[in-house]
């Protein structure tokens, strides 16, 4: 189940990633964003 769950975050995680880039209109809004940063803290 632990792993479900992690599994989870890191879709959520990548879902919010791609809806701000497409708001942003660009991927480029994330470059000063590291995953490790982010995820899992």
């Amino acid at each position: 189940m632990e792993e479900l769950k992690k599994t989870l975050g890191i879709i959520e995680h990548k879902c919010q990633y791609y809806r701000t880039a497409l708001d942003a209109g660009t991927e480029d809004v994330h470059k000063n964003n590291k995953i490790g940063n982010t995820v899992f803290e």
